[in-house]
């Protein structure tokens, strides 16, 4: 069993946000290099109600269109297993114009 898992299923862990400048709307960007902006995020709060944690993005280096993201991760960093294949893991990602 994974160690993060706690009682009643719930998974220890935090979350990462990062942006990244898109050099194309057409083609997807390749995930290694290092974002614009990245920050992971431990609230210490956990339980089976949902949290609201607000991330500021202090600004990006420069005018485009940025992809933010933000994501859950367990103790080793993976995004938690979920229990059925058609199920959505904890994430979100939008598009910004950034000038």
């Amino acid at each position: 069993m994974e160690s993060s898992v706690l009682q009643n299923g719930l998974v220890r862990g935090h979350f990462h946000t990062a942006c990244r400048m898109l050099a194309s709307l057409t083609e997807a960007p390749a995930p290694d290099p290092v974002p614009a902006f990245f920050v992971a995020t431990e609230d210490s709060k956990g339980g089976a109600t949902p949290d609201t944690v607000t991330i500021q993005v202090p600004g990006l280096p420069q005018a485009g269109t940025a992809q933010c993201a933000s994501w859950a991760g367990d103790g080793s960093h993976r995004i938690p297993m979920m229990e059925r294949a058609n199920q959505t893991p904890a994430f979100d990602v939008v598009k910004i114009r950034v000038r």
